[in-house]
């Protein structure tokens, strides 16, 4: 699945398509599947997440410094919700 993915997403940039993937399932499953695909797919893939993962890492709450760059790929953790830690009142 992991080449037939890889052939798709590489296709998609030659025609100058971007797409959204979705990885749901048990935590430590999806975690393994992200870091295994940012590292197959290569270039700058920019993680975003509470807990920081190999460079390039970022926090959520960071995100606006980096308006107006462009990423090849980004992963964006959200298994822990979109707000973390949780929002207080």
């Amino acid at each position: 699945m992991m080449d037939a993915l890889l052939n798709l997403t590489a296709q998609m940039a030659r025609e100058g398509i971007r797409r959204l993937l979705v990885l749901s399932g048990d935590e430590s499953w999806t975690l393994q599947q992200a870091q295994a695909l940012r590292e197959r797919l290569g270039g700058d893939g920019l993680w975003v997440g509470p807990e920081p993962v190999s460079a390039p890492c970022v926090a959520p709450g960071a995100l606006k410094t980096l308006l107006g760059r462009e990423v090849m790929h980004a992963f964006f953790d959200a298994r822990r919700g979109l707000m973390w830690p949780p929002w207080r009142p």
